[in-house]
């Protein structure tokens, strides 16, 4: 555990604030849930909250299988970070953060399957692969976006269509109904 110096005391009700640099650093917003967890009996553990958390292994599972098979890099990510990805440039994306750019037009619903763009996913630039293009699926659970399938194409010989877009749909069922189990 990283030492900050920072001591807060326990109020009558049992609230402790979290101090504004820890809440900035991990991005905690107001309305954000989070999870409590005890560690070694002695130590309490408090994370943000993500809902994708619940089915990870599967969906990690899932995502290596599809890179696998399609021969390209596929990522899940939620409204903060890359939670696992594979293929070619999985090194390189592994531990980025998602851009609030990009998180906001996921929320707006802005970004479909079928848009052929370039997104800035990433706050910092991959460099060294040129992407040709992307497709974003949005994760929506109970109305609300918690999430992204991302295909990425860096080949300059092949082109997303159709049968990519059907995956991604597939995907995003069978990530719906493992959120459900």
């Amino acid at each position: 555990m990283q030492k900050t110096g920072i001591i807060r005391k326990v109020d009558d009700l049992g609230r402790i604030v979290i101090p504004k640099e820890i809440r900035k650093t991990i991005k905690i917003h107001e309305g954000d849930e989070m999870e409590f967890g005890v560690e070694d009996g002695v130590k309490i553990v408090l994370k943000k909250y993500s809902p994708l958390d619940d089915v990870y292994e599967t969906c990690s599972n899932y995502i290596k299988s599809l890179s696998d098979v399609m021969g390209i890099t596929c990522m899940m990510i939620d409204l903060e970070k890359v939670l696992f990805v594979s293929g070619a440039l999985s090194k390189k994306i592994k531990n980025l953060l998602v851009s609030e750019e990009f998180v906001k037009k996921l929320i707006k619903r802005e970004i479909t399957p079928k848009d052929n763009k370039i997104y800035k996913i990433f706050d910092e630039s991959i460099t060294g692969n040129k992407i040709m293009e992307e497709k974003v699926a949005p994760i929506i659970i109970d109305g609300s976006v918690i999430g992204a399938i991302v295909l990425i194409n860096n080949n300059v010989e092949k082109r997303f269509g159709i049968m990519e877009e059907k995956i991604l749909e597939q995907a995003i069922s069978f990530f719906k109904l493992q959120m459900e189990i």
